[in-house]
């Protein structure tokens, strides 16, 4: 978190928004090696930040799908019974495979943003 004063009024700033470094450790981000010489790979125990937001997943609010997602991947992590290639951490394509969402939740998404957008104009001159 950052914060800053203002010297003329104390007036204090805070930007709350969340570093890559806290987004990272958040969704259980690693560097892994891959066993060509020194070249590292990005896996995590969850989707990443922006995994999640460019995928058909993100409804824009937590919802009762998102934690049945959430608990079946903790019982992917946590069980041997499941195949070992999906219980440790996954690459970014491996997230994105998994978190593609249908072709109509993603127009309809765009068509939202689209018209939220429209409307700030419109309205506020945003």
């Amino acid at each position: 978190m950052f914060t800053a004063k203002d010297p003329r009024t104390q007036e204090l700033f805070v930007d709350d928004a969340l570093t890559e470094i806290e987004l990272n450790l958040i969704s259980g981000t690693y560097a892994c090696h891959t066993g060509s010489g020194s070249q590292l790979a990005m896996r995590s125990w969850f989707p990443s930040f922006t995994t999640f937001e460019l995928s058909g997943e993100d409804y824009g609010r937590w919802t009762a799908h998102r934690e049945d997602s959430y608990f079946r991947r903790l019982d992917e992590i946590n069980n041997i019974k499941h195949e070992a290639s999906s219980r440790g951490p996954l690459n970014a394509k491996k997230w994105r495979d998994l978190m593609r969402g249908g072709k109509e939740l993603c127009r309809l998404k765009d068509t939202i943003e689209m018209w939220s957008k429209e409307f700030l104009e419109e309205h506020l001159g945003l």
